[in-house]
């Protein structure tokens, strides 16, 4: 995992031209992780290089994901560190939020040290260290392959690789959140919050494991509360967690909260400006609260963003559909087309765009490539039939109205299929 604190500093901040010296540390207090930086002290010019740069983040998260650093004084060493350079020297270039990131990565480390480190011996603490250690050079790597298969879509497959993981290791929070993610889209909320909330008891201030709680409250169990209970949190540890935004105004929408979920969606446009999903359902919103201009605005910036996502053409058509512009919402529905034509719900508006252009030929055509997807669709079957009456063609009418009684008999649509046939006999 790549953590927010790492991240936004190295995109937000610049190396400083000098570093400080560390002889201020006692010679007896030194630890492998600070021999290190004093090592690196001597050779400023490679230590500024661009690949030294991304060296030292690897190194940050490395440490932090196997444990292998002393508890207390290593983390504090680390954060005395990075205050100094982006602290001291870089205060007025540096955002608030970040410093802040850092001061909570660093006191909830030492926080977490002192709770494991009383009533234990020196001997006890170095044990249990080299335990943890083992544990995780053994479970990371098969955590990664879990990582792979998520992220092949295999959600199966990766929840037995994270399964595998955790037995090694249960306190692998990152392990943790990625198996309550993987059993959330498998259809499994519950055991997705037992995961999640698992996570936060060991890791209390994770925003990425609050934000996937509240996905699960929001998305499957509809408890819209809890849910903008956890992005708010999730925002507050993260000012810049753009889908916290994003979902929590998701829950917004859904308790008809419009004004809310507008500001929600344009703060998430501004941290993260090229996802396009964003602007998607902003413009959603915008509809709701019929801003038709802002609406439209939004949509063709989501395509430009994803000019492949056939579902930005797709819910544009609908907007223009809904505008009456019909030729521009025939051309979109088009474009879904031709980039999924397994898209029938596309066919399907189409067809019902020509059906009030009175073009039932094409109205036809595009309702015999729905069935053709899905051949059990009685109302299309139905639709079938009146174009074709349109049409003139009587006999492969009352086929159509035939198929709708055999698939549903008992339905209202049968009983005007059936007057339908009536009717076609008659003439």
């Amino acid at each position: 995992m790549v953590y927010p604190i790492y991240s936004e500093m190295r995109n937000s901040c610049s190396l400083p031209s000098a570093t400080p010296s560390a002889s201020c540390f006692q010679e007896k207090r030194k630890s492998p992780s600070l021999r290190f930086f004093e090592s690196s002290t001597s050779g400023l010019n490679s230590l500024t290089s661009p690949r030294s740069w991304e060296m030292f983040f690897w190194l940050l998260q490395s440490i932090h994901m196997l444990g292998v650093l002393e508890p207390i004084q290593n983390r504090l060493v680390i954060f005395w560190w990075v205050c100094y350079w982006w602290g001291m020297k870089r205060l007025l270039l540096m955002r608030a939020s970040i410093f802040a990131s850092v001061l909570t990565f660093s006191l909830s480390g030492f926080s977490y040290a002192q709770e494991g480190v009383k009533d234990k011996s020196p001997e006890q603490i170095e044990k249990e260290r080299v335990e943890l250690r083992n544990k995780r050079l053994k479970s990371v790597p098969i955590y990664t392959q879990g990582l792979t298969e998520m992220k092949k879509g295999a959600f199966t497959e990766a929840i037995k690789f994270f399964d595998e993981a955790l037995k090694i290791d249960p306190t692998l929070v990152e392990c943790l959140v990625d198996r309550g993610k993987c059993l959330s889209w498998t259809g499994k909320p519950k055991l997705a919050l037992a995961d999640l909330t698992k996570a936060l008891v060991l890791k209390p201030n994770n925003p990425k494991a609050l934000c996937n709680r509240g996905g699960v409250y929001a998305g499957q169990l509809r408890k819209f509360d809890l849910a903008i209970a956890d992005f708010s949190k999730a925002i507050e540890l993260n000012p810049k967690y753009a889908d916290a935004y994003h979902f929590r105004a998701s829950s917004y929408k859904a308790q008809v909260k419009y004004k809310l979920a507008l500001v929600d969606y344009t703060m998430a446009i501004e941290l993260a400006p090229k996802d396009s999903k964003h602007y998607l359902a902003r413009a959603d919103i915008n509809q709701k609260m019929s801003k038709g201009t802002e609406a439209e605005a939004d949509f063709t910036k989501a395509i430009e963003l994803s000019p492949k996502n056939y579902m930005a053409f797709f819910f544009r058509g609908n907007f223009y559909d809904r505008q009456k512009k019909l030729d521009l919402a025939l051309k979109d529905f088009s474009k879904v087309i031709e980039l999924n034509p397994r898209v029938d719900r596309a066919f399907l508006r189409r067809a019902d765009i020509y059906k009030r252009q009175k073009k039932h030929a094409l109205q036809v055509a595009d309702l015999d490539k729905v069935l053709a997807l899905k051949p059990k669709l009685v109302h299309t079957h139905y639709d079938k039939g009146i174009a074709l009456m349109a049409l003139g063609k009587r006999e492969e009418a009352i086929k159509s109205f035939n198929t709708v009684v055999k698939l549903s008999p008992r339905s209202k649509l049968a009983q005007q299929a059936m007057e339908r046939i009536d009717a076609g006999s008659e003439q």
